[in-house]
């Protein structure tokens, strides 16, 4: 295999099963128990501007692994710059961008489940889940190596999915990575315990297993019909079709 890559960071909407990848990967013995769990939207949101620093820390042996989550019940989270512009070729050459998406009636479903936007305003939602899909197709100009998968996947072919990634960040494939006992705090991630265990993370830091859990959809037909209008189905059914995971 080529060199590890330095950096793989996961970038979805929010509420795409980002959390659960990023403790199947943080399962590798490769990946340094240093990892950061949306710090370049938190440097936004303390008015910064956002926080670039995951790409610089740098490990002579193992990778860093990150997570970055698309959205939330603003515009600039919907909208968050995920890549320095100026520096994204030099970047993506030492990190794998790990895009995740899942279906956009569910995605908004766990959107309203988790109280991130008022019931009834896809609009927002829409906003990010487009804006991931742009985030892709500017790393995608670069010409450096991608990883594009969907929470269906993942779910259904799990060990697929995390041998295509392991093989692109340039690593051998461990099934320890198929065993979700580790909940975020034990994996080093630094969130407020009483946060995780009552929060949005609640449900998928207890889980043990990958799966997709099936759930009745709260969405109003409105709602139904706005996410149509905004084309979200039309984008999920072409992500699904270039899915470059084999």
């Amino acid at each position: 295999m080529e060199n590890p890559k330095k950096q793989a960071l996961i970038i979805s909407p929010c509420r795409s099963g980002s959390t659960a990848l990023m403790r199947a990967l943080g399962n590798h013995s490769q990946m340094t128990p240093d990892k950061h769990f949306q710090s370049i939207k938190e440097g936004q949101r303390r008015g910064g501007g956002p926080d670039y620093g995951f790409y610089d820390r740098m490990y002579l042996v193992q990778t860093l692994l990150g997570k970055e989550t698309v959205g939330y019940a603003n515009g600039p989270d919907c909208t968050l710059a995920v890549f320095p512009s100026e520096k994204q070729k030099a970047i993506l050459r030492r990190t794998l961008p790990v895009f995740l998406f899942r279906e956009p009636t569910e995605t908004y479903d766990s959107w309203l489940r988790n109280d991130l936007v008022p019931e009834g305003n896809p609009a927002l939602c829409a906003v990010a889940y487009k804006w991931t899909w742009e985030l892709y197709k500017q790393a995608q100009k670069t010409g450096e190596v991608l990883a594009l998968i969907t929470y269906q996947d993942f779910c259904e072919r799990p060990e697929t999915v995390l041998r295509d990634i392991c093989e692109k960040v340039g690593y051998e494939f461990e099934p320890e990575m198929m065993d979700l006992q580790k909940d975020l705090n034990q994996m080093g991630v630094a969130l407020d315990k009483d946060g995780v265990k009552s929060g949005h993370y609640s449900d998928v830091n207890s889980s043990t297993k990958i799966e997709r859990k099936e759930r009745e959809l709260r969405i109003s037909s409105e709602a139904l019909a706005c996410i149509e209008a905004q084309g979200l189905k039309a984008l999920y059914q072409k992500i699904h079709s270039v899915v470059n995971v084999t």
